[in-house]
């Protein structure tokens, strides 16, 4: 019973220590105080914006929420404890609302930017849309792909923002409208490569003050959209943007800097056809189509006779040369045979 009672002693403190080390490995779902003007009313309203972004109904037993600046943590479990945290003074320019995301909301071995949260696959494409705008200043580069699920994702590039490029990826839910699509937003998240690892902090961002926007086609044959789309950089929260359906007989687009998603397109892209490739076979041989063998003047006449055309004939020059020395020849005769003048 000695070693028993020992062993109580020691598991009883290590349950609360794995429940630190599994929130700890949790991603976040996170509220900017500071940057949204949405406040939730009551602890209700931030448990039903996480179901909203997931599409799961969750309850606030399952859920680890705080307040935080990064100098100051507050738990919230009570709508006194949100109030007493939303009237709290920020001791840094930085103020959040975090939940911690249980594991029944994301896809099982889920990878970032690798995998959708939404569904569980992403190539069930019915249209690609792409651009290429600046936005505040920086050239932002979008990718927009319109699922057959009803579940969209739209992915902007930022380059020149470290060792990769700076992604951020938005996931939500589309309908069809008359003249385009209406696109509801549901979850937000950054990734970056790191030099080192792959691994980062992943935190998703809530949107509610952002939900939906409208993209409607610019022109007869819906082949082009343009609207408010939210913005990455700057200090406006949308930007109007302007996309382009990609084909998939279409080549890829030019400098795009998400270079991996693009190489595999790329590499099928630059393989000829079957009949492009005979094609091509039959001129680098110099064969026609019907296999015999296209006459072709010989290279060494061409040459020849295009020399020939372009040379003058070089007597007129001997004939002038001839000339001119008998003229000098003349003058020295006619000078020696002169009398030498008698002086005075």
């Amino acid at each position: 019973f000695g070693s028993s009672r020992f062993g109580l002693r020691i598991l009883c403190p290590v349950y609360p220590l794995l429940q630190v080390c599994n929130l700890q490995n949790m991603p976040e779902f996170d509220f900017d105080i500071k940057k949204k003007e949405w406040r939730p009313s009551c602890v209700n309203d931030l448990v039903q914006e996480l179901g909203r972004s997931f599409g799961v109904t969750v309850t606030l037993g399952e859920l680890h929420i705080e307040g935080t600046d990064y100098m100051q943590k507050q738990r919230i479990q009570t709508e006194d404890d949100l109030k007493k945290w939303l009237k709290t003074e920020s001791k840094t320019y930085e103020k959040f609302i975090k939940i911690k995301v249980p594991d029944k909301l994301l896809p099982k071995d889920w990878q970032p930017k690798k995998m959708m949260v939404l569904t569980p696959s992403k190539k069930n494409v019915l249209a690609r849309y792409f651009g290429d705008e600046e936005v505040s200043t920086r050239q932002v580069q979008l990718t927009l792909k319109i699922l057959d699920c009803g579940h969209f994702r739209l992915k902007q590039t930022l380059q020149g923002s470290g060792p990769s490029p700076y992604w951020v990826i938005f996931e939500g839910r589309w309908k069809r409208t008359p003249r385009g699509f209406r696109l509801e937003f549901c979850i937000r998240y950054p990734f970056q490569k790191s030099r080192k690892h792959d691994e980062f902090d992943l935190a998703f961002e809530a949107m509610p003050d952002c939900k939906e926007t409208t993209l409607a086609f610019s022109d007869e044959a819906e082949k082009q959209l343009a609207g408010q789309l939210p913005a990455i950089v700057g200090s406006e929260p949308t930007s109007w943007i302007e996309l382009v359906q990609e084909h998939a007989t279409e080549s890829v687009p030019k400098a795009r800097f998400n270079v991996e998603d693009a190489k595999d397109a790329a590499s099928e892209a630059s393989k000829p056809e079957v009949g492009q490739r005979r094609e091509q076979a039959s001129n680098n041989s110099g064969t026609s189509p019907g296999g015999s063998a296209a006459p072709q003047p010989a290279p060494g006449y061409k040459e020849s006779c295009s020399v020939a055309e372009d040379e003058e004939p070089a007597w007129p020059l001997y004939v002038g040369l001839v000339f001119f020395l008998v003229l000098v020849l003349g003058f020295s005769l006619n000078y020696l045979g002169q009398p030498p003048s008698s002086e005075l």
